[in-house]
């Protein structure tokens, strides 16, 4: 029985003596007032499992491709300017050349001979990738 001042819920009428201790017959199936907020939370768990099994990967694949196109963005200048350091670097060798033997009186200047040697071993290197090209597999 409640006291005045006392805590205890006084049963409503006609829910009889039969309800169990601790439980609000008024609220109905013993739930209790939190069941809309652990709806709420297994909604949001399965939206998020569902969410990270779908949406990850997806991510993962996105970042790895933006960052390998970043890589052939960058690296294609770079190619370039090694290269470029490479013929200076062969026109220099062969400016030595030119200042240290009295043979090599004809390099004065070997640019001419640098993109001779270059263009040469480039179209070899493209002969040889093309030869392997169109090799038929063998059966």
């Amino acid at each position: 029985m409640a006291f005045a001042g006392s805590s205890e819920k006084v049963p409503a009428k006609g829910s009889g003596s039969g309800a169990a201790p601790g439980r609000d017959p008024v609220e109905g199936n013993g739930k209790g007032p939190e069941w809309p907020v652990q709806a709420t939370d297994a909604i949001v768990r399965v939206v998020d499992t569902v969410r990270d099994k779908t949406t990850g990967p997806a991510l993962n694949i996105v970042r790895w491709l933006v960052y390998g196109l970043v890589v052939v963005a960058l690296s294609i200048p770079l190619a370039v300017m090694a290269l470029i350091g490479v013929f200076r670097l062969s026109e220099s060798f062969l400016l030595l050349l030119n200042e240290k033997f009295a043979w090599a009186d004809f390099l004065h200047d070997p640019i001419g001979f640098v993109y001779l040697f270059y263009g040469l071993v480039f179209t070899l290197a493209a002969l040889i990738c093309w030869r392997k090209g169109k090799r038929p597999a063998p059966a």
